[in-house]
């Protein structure tokens, strides 16, 4: 079995098959990776999926604030992302026009 084919399909049906229901065991089971090692195996795409079927399942508890998207981002990203600086930017701006 192919998992980058069936993974979406999975993840989807189980956020729409739990969906509003609250369920602690699925919500965790569909919890993103918490270290890095695990983080290798999982395509980026994946884990928006995940995301989005976790809160799917725990439909109550989004709140339409800044402060909970930012939530959203696992921990083991969050905490190893540096900001941008403006002369980073500066760079990137260059680099995205030079390469068209």
């Amino acid at each position: 079995v192919n998992g980058d084919v069936t993974a979406p399909g999975a993840i989807a049906a189980l956020g729409l098959m739990y969906m509003r229901s609250g369920n602690r065991a699925i919500a965790n089971y569909l919890a993103t990776p918490d270290t890095h090692f695990a983080l290798d195996y999982v395509r980026p795409d994946f884990i928006m999926f995940r995301v989005v079927a976790q809160n799917l399942v725990l439909w109550s508890q989004i709140r339409p604030l800044h402060d909970w998207v930012l939530d959203q981002i696992p921990d083991i990203i969050n905490n190893n992302i540096q900001p941008i600086t403006t002369q980073q930017q500066q760079q990137q701006q260059l680099c995205s026009s030079l390469d068209g």
